[in-house]
């Protein structure tokens, strides 16, 4: 490395030690759960999921609105991150999920690679970016009752920034973090609403 580069990498070391982040998070809730009995049978459940988990139909979905996630991209404090859900048959972000067997009877929920803003973790005060992937798997209790749980697959926060010598700058630091239980359980809310089930909202 030429010496007439060294100032501008040394500020750049230096940037980076100061752009770290304490990463946080909420007390959870008692009421939160990452599961709940539905009265409906698991195939209507799924088929409500898939249908309702698009783009096109959130979007015109007053509660998705309201309750649904929003999008942490800078300059996009009240935008709406759609979710999609996925089966194996048809999997395009969920493909590496599916390879595994025991995950081919499960619903795959993706927000196309981008980051949500947490209702759990957060950094000074305010909410994390945060980069996540759910699974839905359902269990049959009877004829008119199906059990859901809201799983997570990957789960990682932007907090601060870190030194990439490629980009000669600095860029958003992913950390690997455990679930976020309150995140499950927002998305539990929503899809319990696709079938007529109403359940406390996140406060």
């Amino acid at each position: 490395m030429q010496l007439r580069h060294m100032p501008f990498v040394l500020g750049l070391i230096a940037s980076a030690t100061l752009a770290e982040e304490t990463v946080e998070h909420r007390p959870m809730p008692s009421y939160v759960t990452s599961q709940i009995v539905l009265p409906v049978s698991c195939q209507v459940f799924s088929e409500r999921v898939f249908d309702g988990l698009q783009p096109s139909k959130e979007r015109l979905d007053a509660f998705y609105a309201s309750s649904g996630f929003v999008s942490a991209t800078e300059g996009a404090s009240s935008q709406l991150s759609p979710a999609y859900a996925e089966q194996e048959a048809t999997a395009l972000y969920g493909k590496e999920f599916f390879k595994n067997p025991a995950n081919k009877d499960k619903i795959f929920v993706h927000f196309m690679g981008q980051a949500i803003r947490s209702s759990y973790y957060m950094a000074r005060g305010a909410p994390l970016a945060y980069g996540v992937t759910f699974a839905i798997e359902t269990n049959s209790t009877g004829l008119k009752g199906c059990r859901v749980e809201v799983q997570t697959v990957s789960s990682k926060v932007f907090a601060g920034k870190e030194l990439n010598l490629h980009a000669m700058g600095m860029i958003p630091s992913a950390k690997d973090v455990p679930r976020s239980p309150v995140d499950e359980y927002r998305l539990l809310v929503y899809v319990a609403h696709l079938v007529g089930v109403k359940i406390k909202l996140v406060e």
